[in-house]
């Protein structure tokens, strides 16, 4: 039986090559070397050192004005809001009365006296019509507090208070107090309309100013 005749060469013929194996295998992907850092197209912000915001700080005024205005309404009258009344510089409005005891307390600093000690010194003498409408006006200050317990009327109290202010005016008008005879009595008189001013805006919740 004969065998079918094949192709292949083999090895021991003298005519067989062998073909060189290869030194590495061919790749056609080419490596990318890996980056050193991760790219990012964002670029962070430092975070704020304090919170930003779009408000702004009202005035030292605007809380006393506004609080003001309510108390002085009377209970059961009717109620309007207007800010532009509140920031009035006249009338009975807290500002008009904040800038008045200021005005007075400055009165006291220019003297350059020790006003406290002169309660212990100085005698009150109320001469004039001015001087004396103003200290009894001060002597109803526990009459308009006890008004406002009993009625439940914070408006007894500032309606005292701006009485006392307008009053005070009149006085200062009519009666020099720096550098006048009775300079000692009188500064007794502003003193004492200062601190029924203060005892008022401590009622009220207010904080009195002694410079504008």
């Amino acid at each position: 039986m004969s065998h079918p005749s094949c192709s292949h060469t083999p090895r021991n013929h003298p005519h067989f090559t062998p073909t060189p194996a290869p030194t590495s295998r061919p790749s056609t992907l080419i490596p990318t070397p890996a980056p050193t850092s991760r790219p990012s197209t964002l670029t962070p912000t430092p975070a704020p050192t304090s919170r930003p915001s779009t408000l702004t700080r009202p005035p030292a005024l605007t809380c006393p004005q506004v609080k003001y205005a309510d108390l002085k309404n009377h209970r059961m009258t009717d109620y309007k809001f207007s800010l532009e009344a509140m920031l009035s510089m006249q009338g009975n409005t807290a500002v008009y009365l904040l800038y008045a005891h200021a005005r007075i307390a400055g009165i006291g600093r220019k003297s350059g006296k020790d006003v406290a000690a002169l309660a212990t010194s100085a005698t009150l003498l109320l001469d004039h019509p001015k001087e004396f409408d103003l200290a009894l006006h001060i002597a109803k200050f526990p009459e308009a507090v006890e008004d406002t317990l009993t009625q439940l009327a914070p408006n007894r109290l500032t309606d005292f208070l701006y009485d006392l202010s307008e009053k005070f005016n009149a006085f200062y008008v009519e009666c020099k107090v720096l550098g006048s005879e009775q300079e000692d009595s009188r500064l007794l008189l502003v003193e004492a309309t200062a601190v029924a001013m203060r005892q008022c805006f401590s009622l009220l919740g207010i904080t009195p100013m002694y410079k504008l």
